[in-house]
């Protein structure tokens, strides 16, 4: 295992921003997903110790975060969120200072630059890169020798849509190639469904549910079945569903041998979908039956 929460809570005040969340994390890409105000950003810190919980407990490689956070640091890497980098200092001048403090081989910055895309942006200084280079910039320090996990908090926030489909292909290519497994913290769904395999729900300071993505789909979601034809009241008194526009849902599978029987009668089919929910429907469910 490679990460552990346990029964975590954390005040700021009266405000109580963790409410006693507990979850599991096995290897893979994880997301850690929620509205804005949820708690991610508080369990990342706690994480890191960077902040210390109020209650409870978080390991990571099965030691305490806060008691061996040293041990813990030189085998992650980070993104954070927001992260401002030193804009008068090169690209290769930021990694080699980076790679210095964790002890690597320095020449492991020319294959992590190549390995994100800005090889030939090194010798330029980061004063000059786009918000898209600044953010590849920072996960090239965060991979920086290797580490067994990666920690990004909110790392495409700042990146238009093609920048954050690139930047997450990154990240899906280091865990394929590299075995290298990354705990994502974002609000942003559509594009995280791509590399993610696992992902972790967070509401109002506490963990809704967690595991892998197709079994959260079996126990939430439903596939469906989207058709028109010529004569959907037909089809919907035959077999069933509801009529949504010029659009018969059936939620059922077990449909396909009567609509055949009707079409032979003379009603046209023009369309047959399958619809399969996406993250963000998964998403929305989850928060419903916390309710």
């Amino acid at each position: 295992m490679l990460l552990e929460v346990r029964e975590l809570m954390k005040f700021y005040g009266e405000t109580e921003a963790l409410r006693g969340i507990d979850f599991t994390m096995e290897e893979g890409i994880y997301g850690l997903i929620g509205p804005n105000g949820a708690g991610k950003s508080t369990t990342i810190k706690i994480l890191l110790d960077l902040i210390k919980p109020s209650y409870g407990e978080a390991y990571i490689f099965g030691m305490n975060c806060q008691e061996k956070s040293y041990e813990i640091k030189k085998r992650i890497g980070v993104l954070h969120e927001n992260s401002r980098f030193p804009g008068r200092v090169t690209g290769r001048e930021f990694l080699e200072y980076v790679g210095k403090l964790k002890n690597i081989d320095l020449r492991d910055i020319e294959r992590k630059a190549e390995d994100v895309g800005i090889e030939k942006a090194l010798d330029r200084k980061i004063g000059e890169y786009s918000a898209g280079m600044s953010q590849r910039l920072g996960l090239a320090q965060a991979l920086l020798g290797d580490p067994e996990l990666v920690i990004l908090d909110e790392p495409t926030s700042n990146l238009d849509p093609l920048g954050r489909i690139e930047f997450l292909e990154i990240i899906k290519k280091f865990h394929r190639e590299n075995g290298t497994n990354f705990l994502v913290c974002t609000h942003i769904l559509s594009e995280l469904e791509r590399v993610c395999d696992s992902v972790i729900v967070i509401n109002d300071g506490v963990v809704l549910d967690y595991g892998k993505i197709d079994k959260m789909m079996e126990k939430y979601c439903k596939v469906y079945y989207r058709i028109k034809s010529s004569d959907n009241e037909k089809i919907v008194e035959r077999i069933g569903g509801e009529i949504k526009g010029d659009y018969i849902y059936i939620y059922r599978k077990d449909f396909h041998e009567r609509l055949m029987e009707i079409i032979r009668e003379g009603v046209i089919l023009y369309g047959l979908e399958e619809i399969r929910p996406d993250l963000e429907y998964l998403f929305k469910r989850v928060m419903e039956e916390s309710k």
